[in-house]
């Protein structure tokens, strides 16, 4: 595949009253045909004079797009029509010369310019090619070098062998298992009331007993310690994570052995450790295969890291955890044809969305990347002269690339009339996120509406920061007034009276003794309430959730009892938008039964974050709370063919009743006509548009 980067703009300076030129290249059977629309002499610094031929016979029209709503990008498809300068075309094919499937490459000069300053739009190959004798044109299809991606990440060298482990300490059904590639912290999720739950699955490298050994990631990380659990110890414990290579020299991180090694202040130095849970220990017996055991263990990528600097892949010392960045790592695995410099160029604007997520099997880069990443950013995809590239939704800056206004410019027209596209209308958005893999379900959901819905709450004081919060569940009575009365010293039990409105928690607090346990009790037990830990520092998420209730590392002195009556106070996981609320009131007659609400829900495998799930919401509430018109035109290329696909412009048409408006290129369309057609895309945004 080719690495050549080939310039795929113009400025407006070298264009200001200039003509363009379509140049057509064509090698075939060893010779490269310059093909032209007219006579054309021109000087390249890196080859010389070159004669092009006044070959090209069609009206050539190349567009460059892209869909509000599509996940995948066009393949460029040309009409040509030319002769093949004096060549007997059929006398060549009957020597064996195939014509399809010859290299081509179309630009367009501008007059005055260096060959090698031409913009190329279509890098690609000739296909169904219809030609004659000599003196007969040949017409074909040029498709640009669109690829399929066959390669795969993680790659097939990246998983348990008898090459990458000791032979015989793993398995048959172990064998050929890929080593997880982890982005960010998957499974860390601040909202949850451990602070985090299974975001990925381990990897066994060593089940020989007494010497067992996961590997919890295919590459190096910076994260030193996990959670490590299984449906037998569902709470997890922490584990120190080390770094190693397997037997072929790849890096890797585990969890290791540490037979009898005391435990670290705040995790097991490994799994057969002093101390350390036998739950999560494997075994395989080659001699023997009654004594193999099967245990699949998951871990939770938390860490108390408020700066978010610590978690799975590490790559040149930074954490690849933005969006940009994942984008970019993954997709440097494919074969696809990417224009990578146009990906870099948006990469930090995209890293403000946290990508917490794991690959553990094989899959094609691109697909990953646009079934898991493009639904939640954004962007559209559309494919340039060097390959497919994100275009940003671009939202109004105060600073457009231009005016487009036909009152004052003669050379713009508009059409007369704008579409409006009301199928994507959502103003109701629901996103399922934090998924545990342990048990396959999301542990946290977020609600777009017009208005939050405020639930009551209360808080059972303890000795520890770790205070446990009560928020009500009821929406119809928000729970304003529930009591809630907690006795540590009956048999375990939970009574609740919905018409006095009063929960009775009765704890034993010898089964009962921490301040996880009570909140996992009263969240199973309970219909008026639900618990959570408050959020703070490493030990009221971490630690000391699994602290006694009192505070203190050993058991209760003292029975645990309180009284609480909940306030109205915190909102449910609910994003307030003012976009939801005009767009349920504008579009009544949508909806069909006259309330106007719109409602869609997604969910992902890529967030555990609160702020990026927050962040997703936002925008796509934004960019879809209201309609999406279209407006199509044409405009002097010499003035205005230096527009690029996304910019911001600013539309002023007193037929249309626009002054001013923001919207942005959607489409580009070029010709011999010297003109450039456009398709602009008006996402409107009536807070600021008035």
């Amino acid at each position: 595949m080719s690495t050549t980067v080939y310039k795929d703009f113009w400025n407006a300076e070298e264009l200001r009253g200039r003509r363009t030129w379509w140049l057509l290249d064509i090698t075939y059977a060893g010779t490269v045909y310059r093909l032209a629309e007219a006579n054309l002499d021109i000087t390249s610094t890196s080859l010389g004079e070159l004669h092009y031929l006044p070959c090209i016979l069609n009206d050539i029209t190349v567009g460059y797009g892209f869909s509000l709503f599509a996940d995948s990008a066009e393949q460029q498809s040309v009409s040509v029509e030319c002769f093949m300068g004096s060549t007997d075309v059929a006398a060549m094919m009957a020597a064996g010369h195939d014509l399809a499937g010859s290299p081509c490459v179309l630009s367009k000069y501008i007059e005055g310019q260096d060959w090698d300053d031409r913009r190329v739009f279509v890098v690609g190959r000739m296909k169904n090619p219809v030609y004659g004798g000599a003196g007969e044109p040949v017409r074909f299809t040029l498709e640009d070098a669109f690829f399929d991606d066959y390669a795969l990440i993680p790659d097939t060298g990246a998983r348990v062998t008898t090459a990458t482990s000791n032979a015989g300490t793993v398995g048959p059904d172990d064998l050929g298992i890929t080593y997880p590639i982890v982005f960010g912290n998957p499974g860390k999720c601040s909202l949850l009331a451990s602070g985090s739950c299974a975001g990925s699955q381990a990897v066994w490298r060593n089940k020989l007993s007494g010497v067992q050994e996961l590997i919890v990631a295919g590459h190096a990380t910076n994260l030193v310690i996990v959670r490590l659990s299984n449906d037998d110890l569902t709470d997890g414990a922490p584990y120190v994570v080390y770094q190693t290579v397997d037997e072929v020299g790849r890096p890797i991180s585990v969890i290791m052995s540490k037979a009898d090694f005391p435990a670290y202040p705040l995790a097991y130095a490994g799994l057969n450790g002093t101390g350390a849970p036998a739950a999560l220990l494997a075994v395989y017996d080659p001699a023997n295969s009654a004594n193999n055991v099967d245990v699949p263990v998951y871990v939770s990528w938390f860490i108390d890291d408020p700066d978010n600097h610590t978690g799975g892949l590490v790559v040149n010392d930074r954490l690849v955890r933005g969006a940009g960045d994942v984008i970019q790592y993954v997709l440097g695995y494919s074969k696809y044809r990417f224009d990578t410099r146009r990906i870099a160029g948006i990469a930090d604007q995209l890293n403000t969305y946290a990508i917490d997520a794991t690959i553990d099997a094989q899959v094609r880069p691109w697909d990953w990347v646009r079934s898991n990443l493009i639904p939640i950013l954004p962007v559209s995809v559309t494919n340039g002269t060097n390959g497919v590239y994100f275009v940003p939704w671009a939202t109004a800056s105060g600073n457009p690339a231009c005016t487009l206004d036909d009152s004052i410019d003669h050379g713009v027209e508009f059409a007369l009339t704008m579409e409006t596209d009301t199928q994507q209308i959502c103003n109701d958005l629901t996103l399922e996120y934090a998924l545990d893999v342990r048990t396959d379900t999301y542990q946290q959901t977020l609600r777009a509406l017009p208005t939050s819905q405020t639930f009551a709450t209360g808080t059972l004081v303890t000795r520890t920061e770790g205070a446990i919060v009560l928020t009500a569940t009821q929406p119809d009575l928000q729970g304003v007034g529930i009591s809630v009365e907690v006795d540590g010293n009956a048999a375990p039990a939970i009574t609740e009276n919905t018409v006095e409105r009063t929960v009775l928690i009765e704890i034993d607090t010898v089964i009962y003794i921490t301040l996880q346990a009570v909140v996992d009790f009263i969240n199973a037990n309970a219909t008026l309430i639900r618990a959570t830990l408050r959020q703070g520092s490493l030990g009221t998420q971490g630690v000391n959730g699994f602290y006694n209730i009192d505070g203190t590392p050993s058991y209760l002195t003292n029975a645990f009892a309180q009284t609480t009556v909940l306030t109205e106070g915190a909102a449910v996981p609910q994003l307030s938008t003012p976009f939801a609320s005009l767009s349920q009131n504008r579009y009544q007659y949508v909806s069909g039964d006259g309330s106007g609400v719109l409602a869609d829900s997604m969910e992902s495998i890529c967030i555990y974050d609160p702020a990026t799930a927050g962040a997703v919401l936002s925008w796509r509430m934004r960019e879809f709370g209201c309609a999406h018109r279209f407006l199509q035109g044409i405009a002097p290329e010499s003035r205005y063919g230096w527009l690029q696909l996304g910019q911001e412009v600013a539309v002023t048409c007193s037929r249309l009743s626009l002054s001013s408006q923001s919207m942005i290129v959607q489409r580009l369309e070029y010709s011999n006509d010297g003109m450039v057609a456009f398709t602009l895309a008006w996402i409107e945004d009536p807070f600021r548009d008035g």
